[in-house]
């Protein structure tokens, strides 16, 4: 299911493969996170969200049953609940 994931015209962003935007995305978040904190970081987080919701939507419509898709975009937005619920001026 992965590799059909990856193969469709959703699979890639400017001829690269989504996964490779979603790892640097998640390392870019890693790298910045100490530095800015969760403040500076909430446009960018919030940004990934809406991308992580309109992949899952796509993800329904074509009918792709890729797992690790599934987790990764759940945990981004998991991720996202928890920049939101932390008190601004943390981090």
């Amino acid at each position: 299911a992965c590799a059909e994931a990856a193969a469709s015209r959703w699979g890639g962003v400017l001829g690269w493969p989504a996964s490779f935007l979603g790892l640097a995305y998640f390392v870019g978040l890693l790298a910045a996170w100490p530095g800015r904190g969760r403040e500076g970081l909430r446009p960018v987080v919030r940004l990934g969200a809406l991308v992580s919701v309109a992949y899952l939507a796509i993800l329904a419509v074509e009918g792709h049953r890729c797992l690790y898709c599934l987790v990764t975009h759940a945990a981004n937005l998991g991720f996202w609940g928890l920049v939101e619920r932390t008190p601004r001026g943390v981090g």
